[in-house]
């Protein structure tokens, strides 16, 4: 009895040591087959050999500004104007503009503008702006007349005027508010030295008057008394109005209208 035991544990024994160290376990075959297989190239681009070509972009066009020429000052009188005024277009412009250095040398000596007189001290406008603020006109003021609305020329109380001041504004005044006949002594409207552009008050003070004039202006506005300052600047005035009129040498105003 004891022999039948042992004999059957034996196989029992031999059977759990074959279930610790289990078999390697093989790969599958679509694993190997895709291992074996060569390396997939990417698809050849396809191209329609029937679509027009792509066109590169043009370059985009360069905008070129033309420069207008530097205009000039007008030298002869409107076509049919009587008295002899300047082309209106200019007028339209130098009127906006108010440029002193121009008003200067339309006053100069030897230019055709017909000159004019204020008969009172008087408040004017310029009736061809929008919006214009009254200026104030002095007895014989002298003036250049720009504009003629004048029935028949030269005609004392009918129609109107636009006159161009030495300080470079323009204002319009009736006929009857302008004598044609020079005074002995005429007056100007002030002019603001501060204004005047460098290489005009560069010429004008190598006049040793008007060097002085200025250096009297500087002085009288340096103090709070306003009349004075007022009578050194008014006193310039008619000393540049002088060398002006007297063919004095004037630099071309960098800007025309």
């Amino acid at each position: 009895m004891r022999q039948t035991t042992i004999i059957c544990l034996m196989p029992l024994l031999a059977l759990g040591c074959s279930a610790a160290s289990p078999q390697p376990v093989a790969p599958s075959a679509a694993l190997e087959e895709q291992a074996r297989a060569p390396e997939t190239e990417p698809a050849p681009a396809i191209v329609d050999e029937e679509a027009p070509p792509v066109e590169a972009e043009a370059p985009a066009e360069v905008a070129v500004v033309e420069q207008e020429e530097p205009r000039s000052l007008p030298t002869a009188c409107a076509e049919g104007s009587e008295p002899c005024t300047p082309p209106t277009d200019f007028v339209q412009r130098l009127c906006k503009a108010q440029k002193l250095d121009v008003a200067l040398a339309l006053f100069q000596r030897g230019t055709p503008w017909t000159r004019a007189y204020v008969r009172q001290d008087m408040e004017a406008w310029y009736a061809s702006a929008r919006r214009s603020r009254p200026r104030q006109l002095k007895y014989a003021e002298e003036v250049l007349v720009v504009a003629s609305r004048a029935p028949s020329g030269m005609v004392i109380g009918g129609g109107s005027y636009d006159v161009l001041r030495w300080d470079g504004s323009c204002v319009s005044l009736m006929a009857g508010e302008l004598s044609f006949r020079a005074p002995s002594t005429p007056d100007v409207a002030t002019i603001p030295w501060r204004h005047l552009e460098d290489p005009m008050a560069s010429v004008l003070t190598k006049n040793r008057k008007i060097a002085f004039r200025n250096d009297k202006r500087r002085e009288a506005c340096k103090s709070d008394d306003e009349v004075r300052c007022e009578e050194a600047e008014s006193f310039l005035s008619l000393t540049i109005a002088d060398y002006v009129r007297g063919g004095g040498e004037l630099p071309p105003p960098r800007r025309v209208p």
